[in-house]
């Protein structure tokens, strides 16, 4: 049952696919089913929220961080071990680059793995016109691979007026539905992951749904349509390394947990031990590394601890002021700057940048951009190319220059970022499988780091 995965797609944002998805996986933890989830696209807090609250091995599948072939290795190689695979689309199914193309959406990933999909309407207050949009979204490209479909907000006897024309009208099982359920709506777009909102009452909400998913929709056709999955053919990623070990210190906790893990996956396969540590514990540095990583997340939430915390600020600025390569992202970019302007006052950072952060009250520049290195990096030399996305509300006065940032469909293109030779530090988040030469330099930046060690260090 290895290859048995299901995609779960919307015709838009908001019609209910993510809490589909959370009540299969739930529901297929439950029954004993090994499974593993995927996210479409490069959003790492769906992937942490599946991971850290239903307690399933999660992972990105993003095609235009990476390509074709590289997500299909990706997906045989994080679902080799498990039973069965739930992919969450992503905003509307055929919403791809710059919402005018289907490159990078849920249709295109479905389509270059194969895999099954089952809609999600959001049907309330609609009957035949229900039929019709699932109708055209079938159509619009003849490989669409909807399998499924399952109307969201009905009753029962919505439902089984819909059932039999449905299959009739499109050809696409109509495998059930969920009601309206008031008390399990997901009021966050976090989905638990702010510190605000309890773990245990979302998972009392996922239990909920899953239960109704369990009494609503046929499973043993879900299954089918999972298990009518092809194996997934791909190339296979073989990363050597120099045969030095060495740490990679990682601030993970509360405030810094926006990671990809397959980026620590690569630096693993080339040879590096993940160290963790957390700066909001007031954690220092772990001793022996020979490298630094600080990603995003949550520091303006606890900037007043961060910056009461010296033991690990005073450690982090005297292992960049000694050259220990560094990654900083968004969050971690900010906790390296002089300060966080919060609505609770303004708090001291660790100061490497003399520059400080405030809440804008709107996103920056989100969405994916294409880097060039304007200078050499902790990446490479000057002309680098690596591919990443921006996501973050806060501001700073100077973003850097080290980098010019490019979307990819407009072209529109802004400076962004620090570097020198063994530094990257800005507001985009990298993914490594767009350039795994950008990681393996990471490496080498960081062997010669150890290299240069005293004793006294």
């Amino acid at each position: 049952m290895g290859s048995a995965r299901i995609m779960i797609a919307a015709p838009k944002s908001g019609s209910g696919k993510t809490m589909v998805t959370c009540a299969l996986i739930y529901l297929l933890k439950s029954m004993g089913i090994n499974t593993v989830s995927f996210k479409c696209g490069p959003d790492y807090i769906d992937t942490m929220f599946h991971s850290s609250v239903l307690g399933v091995k999660s992972r990105n599948l993003d095609i235009f961080m990476s390509n074709e072939d590289t997500v299909r290795y990706l997906l045989s190689k994080n679902s080799a071990e498990a039973e069965f695979s739930v992919i969450e689309g992503v905003m509307g199914y055929y919403d791809g680059l710059g919402g005018v193309s289907d490159t990078a959406s849920s249709y295109h990933l479905a389509s270059c793995t194969k895999t099954p999909v089952i809609l999600v309407i959001d049907a309330k207050g609609a009957s035949l016109t229900a039929v019709s949009v699932l109708k055209g979204i079938a159509e619009f490209r003849k490989d669409s691979n909807i399998k499924g479909v399952i109307l969201n907000r009905v009753s029962k006897s919505t439902f089984l007026m819909l059932k039999d024309l449905i299959e009739s009208e499109t050809g696409i099982k109509a495998v059930g539905y969920l009601p309206e359920l008031k008390e399990a709506a997901f009021e966050s777009r976090y989905l638990g992951l702010s510190t605000s909102v309890k773990k245990e009452e979302v998972l009392k909400k996922i239990s909920i749904l899953s239960d109704k998913l369990k009494e609503c929709v046929d499973l043993e056709a879900v299954f089918k349509m999972a298990g009518d999955a092809p194996e997934v053919c791909h190339t296979e990623y073989v990363f050597s390394n120099e045969g030095e070990k060495i740490k990679i210190a990682v601030a993970y906790d509360e405030a810094f947990n926006f990671y990809y893990e397959d980026n620590f996956e690569i630096l693993r396969e080339m040879g590096a031990e993940i160290v963790f540590f957390s700066p909001l514990n007031n954690e220092p540095v772990p001793e022996n590394s020979c490298a630094l990583i600080i990603g995003g997340g949550y520091p303006e939430e606890f900037a007043e601890s961060l910056s009461q915390n010296t033991v690990s600020k005073q450690s982090i600025k005297k292992a960049i002021a000694g050259g220990m390569p560094l990654i900083a992202e968004c969050g971690g970019f900010m906790y390296l700057c002089k300060s966080i302007e919060t609505d609770r006052g303004v708090f001291d950072m660790c100061g490497i940048f003399d520059i400080s952060c405030r809440y804008s009250g709107r996103l920056g520049n989100f969405g994916y951009i294409n880097l060039v290195s304007n200078k050499e990096s902790v990446f490479g030399k000057m002309g680098t190319e690596i591919k990443g996305h921006e996501f973050h509300y806060f501001i700073t006065e100077k973003a850097g220059d080290a980098f010019a940032a490019v979307k990819p469909v407009s072209g529109r293109s802004w400076k962004t970022g620090f570097s020198d030779s063994n530094m990257y530090a800005g507001f985009p988040h990298i993914y490594f499988y767009s350039n795994t030469a950008a990681a393996k330099e990471f490496i080498k930046k960081s062997i010669e780091y150890k290299s240069g060690l005293t004793d006294e260090y």
